[in-house]
């Protein structure tokens, strides 16, 4: 880098260098490949050719041990990010069986048309017969339109119980079919 010296003058200013560059020929001299490197090749594409480089094996290639401690960790990720709630849907049953003293009683279904959407609202209660406390399970609804088809809703509960002799008021408010309705059942699901 050439040094500047700089001059206090004044009028006219001087022509300052910020940056020197320097060509460089290319290094000329090639060094002798080994005979026992697969991977040393004349020039890059070279190497795609080569059968030596295709067969040999690389001293710094992973083993088993490497493998076998990636899958762990991906098992462990997997297991972590919700793959245990995978194992305990298909283990534990996902429905417990309704108990006989539960019954349905007294539900009541009407078409609301207030507002910009008509909805179906459904009133009822759920009677325990039974001297223990229950559980109460969710509540299917399924409404039939006339012409034939049937819309499922499952009304749930949030694992609330029923003391005995006791009573579980619900409601509903569902979106109404487009085609209408033409029955509403209430039932517990299964």
């Amino acid at each position: 880098m050439a040094g500047v010296a700089i001059q206090a003058t004044f009028g006219k200013a001087h022509d300052f260098i910020d940056a020197d560059y320097v060509v460089v020929a290319p290094d000329t001299r090639e060094e002798p490949a080994s005979r026992n490197d697969p991977f040393a090749a004349s020039s890059g594409m070279e190497m795609l050719r080569n059968r030596k480089f295709v067969e040999a094996r690389d001293p710094n290639r992973a083993g088993p041990l490497f493998w076998a401690g990636g899958l762990a960790l991906a098992a462990v990720a997997f297991w972590v990010s919700g793959g245990h709630a995978l194992l305990n849907t298909t283990i534990a049953p996902t429905h417990a069986a309704i108990p006989a003293q539960l019954r349905i009683s007294g539900w009541d279904s009407k078409i609301n048309s207030t507002g910009t959407n008509p909805t179906l609202l459904i009133d009822g209660e759920v009677v325990n017969d039974g001297t223990a406390s229950e559980p109460m399970p969710s509540l299917q609804i399924e409404v039939a339109s006339p012409n034939g088809t049937s819309t499922h809703y499952k009304l749930g509960t949030g694992d609330a119980s029923i003391d005995g002799q006791g009573t579980f008021p619900f409601s509903g408010r569902l979106h109404l079919p487009k085609d209408g309705v033409k029955t509403v059942s209430v039932s517990f699901a299964q």
